[in-house]
C-alpha cells in the first residue's frame, strides 16, 4: 500500500518538499501593515475603498491661508544622542515648497540639502540628500503648527544618531 501511495502521490511529496516555512514572510509583512496602520491612525488618514483612487486632500480657504502663514524661514539646533554632535537646520518654506540644509558638523557646515512640500493639513515633507554617504539622506514628515516646525529621525551612519527638532520660525 505504501509503494503504490508512493507511485500515485509522488508529485504531492514532491510538492511538499518545495514549500518553504513562510513564517518569516509573514512576520515582515505584518510588521510592514502594522506600521502603515498606526501612521494612517495617528495622521488621521481615511483610506478610500479597495479598488478606489486616492484622492489629495482638496484646499480650503483655511488651508490656503495655513500656508500662506506658513512663509518664512524656520531654523535651530536639534537635541541627539549624547555620542553624536548637536545638529542644526534651516528650512525656508514659501508657498507650499520648502528648502534647506542640515549641519551634522559643529562647524555648522552644510551635509546635507534639503527639498520638500507641505500639504493642506500642516505635513511637511522633506527629501535629505547627504553631500556623501556620511552625512543623512533620506525622507522625513514633519509637522507644522503655528510657528513651530517639528520633526525626528535616525542617521543612517555608524552612529546612528537620533535628531529631534523643533525649528522656530524666525
Amino acid at each position: 500500500m505504501m509503494t503504490v501511495g508512493v507511485i500515485v502521490f509522488w508529485p504531492v511529496l514532491i510538492g511538499l518538499a518545495a514549500t518553504k516555512d513562510r513564517k518569516d514572510e509573514l512576520g515582515r509583512l505584518k510588521g510592514e501593515y502594522d506600521a502603515v496602520d498606526l501612521s494612517t491612525r495617528t495622521r488621521q488618514c481615511t483610506m478610500p475603498a479597495p479598488g478606489a483612487p486616492s484622492v489629495p486632500a482638496v484646499p480650503t480657504p483655511e488651508s490656503a491661508a495655513m500656508i500662506a502663514d506658513a512663509a518664512g524661514v524656520y531654523k535651530g539646533k536639534g537635541t541627539t544622542d549624547s555620542w553624536c554632535v548637536a545638529p542644526t537646520m534651516t528650512v525656508t518654506l514659501k508657498g507650499d515648497i520648502a528648502e534647506g540644509q542640515l549641519s551634522e558638523l559643529s562647524s555648522g557646515a552644510t551635509t546635507s540639502t534639503i527639498s520638500g512640500t507641505i500639504d493642506n493639513s500642516g505635513v511637511v515633507t522633506l527629501e535629505f540628500k547627504g553631500t556623501n554617504a556620511n552625512y543623512f539622506s533620506g525622507r522625513v514628515d514633519g509637522a507644522l503648527k503655528g510657528n513651530l516646525l517639528s520633526l525626528q529621525f535616525r542617521s543612517k551612519t555608524a552612529t546612528a544618531c537620533n535628531y529631534a527638532f523643533d525649528l522656530q520660525k524666525g
